[in-house]
């Protein structure tokens, strides 16, 4: 039962106890306890649960047994980011299972006259909108205001 006031076994704290997976829940644990509090349970989550399921033949055996993480997604075990030969970056990206590879804009920041800075990149047609709108929102507060050509 989550909520009852104890002592976290933890940092000794009495407050509300929240439910703590005695193997991770990212590696379908289904031991669970009563035993710390919030600070102390999400300290755990960020500095040992995600070490432990992220390290090297843990992260091997959860995508060769289809083990989901808290994001409901299998471990990529290749690495996600790479360069091709003529050095453009790349990264392997997950969709609906299929492993795809996509360019990656790499952006090259020029200075011209009269203080004006010019980003040139090159990407994948798919991310032209996405880099468009992160370029808007970032944009949205600087004066002068940047021109982005379509």
């Amino acid at each position: 039962m989550t909520g009852q006031l104890a002592k976290c076994i933890l940092c000794n704290k009495v407050s509300p106890l929240n439910m703590e997976h005695v193997i991770p829940d990212a590696l379908e644990g289904k031991l669970i306890f009563n035993c710390l509090c919030k600070d102390c349970n999400s300290k755990l989550g960020e500095k040992v649960d995600s070490q432990l399921t992220n390290y090297g033949p843990i992260k091997l055996i959860r995508a060769t047994h289809g083990i989901t993480g808290k994001t409901g997604k299998i471990p990529l075990l290749l690495p996600t980011i790479m360069y091709d030969q003529n050095g453009r970056k790349f990264g392997l990206f997950q969709d609906d299972g299929n492993l795809v590879a996509r360019s990656l804009p790499s952006p090259i920041v020029q200075s011209e006259e009269e203080g004006k800075i010019t980003l040139r990149w090159s990407c994948d047609s798919s991310d032209k909108e996405t880099i468009k709108k992160r370029l808007d929102k970032a944009t949205k507060n600087m004066v002068p205001k940047l021109q982005i050509p379509s």
